[in-house]
């Protein structure tokens, strides 16, 4: 399984999320568009961490695998928040660096729980898509 399909299809969607959806304004036309790329975000980090397991996790029954890729999928989304919400610390709510803070910034604790169900529920989908393909 190739390692590098899930490293660039990540980036293309840090690069659509931070950067175009920042620039173009998305975020305030498209009110559910941080959980929609959250939700990718959590499909892409589950298809990341499948490819580096993939031997790994061949002799565990399907929902320990489930687990364990919606697990990781929802860690990588947790690291995720703590760089948004450090961003907030380090640059004093964007006083500092507002350029930063601008691409970077944490929202409120709902919006923070939201995005980790969203992460959750991508990793979740990937692991139940990857387990009923796998057994066919």
């Amino acid at each position: 399984m190739s390692k590098s399909r899930p490293i660039i299809a990540g980036f293309l969607l840090l690069f659509l999320g931070v950067f175009i959806g920042t620039a173009l304004h998305i975020y305030s036309y498209i009110p559910s568009f941080d959980k929609v790329l959250h939700f990718t975000g959590g499909l892409v980090a589950a298809w990341f961490i499948t490819s580096i397991l993939y031997g790994d996790l061949s002799n565990l029954s399907k929902w320990k695998k489930i687990l364990i890729i919606a697990s990781c999928a929802l860690t990588i989304g947790v690291v995720w928040e703590f760089v948004e919400y450090l961003t907030n610390v380090f640059t004093h709510n964007g006083a500092v660096h507002p350029l930063i803070h601008k691409y970077l910034f944490a929202g409120s604790l709902p919006d923070t729980l939201g995005d980790l169900a969203a992460d959750l529920l991508g990793g979740i989908l990937f692991g139940l898509i990857q387990e009923s393909s796998a057994s066919r």
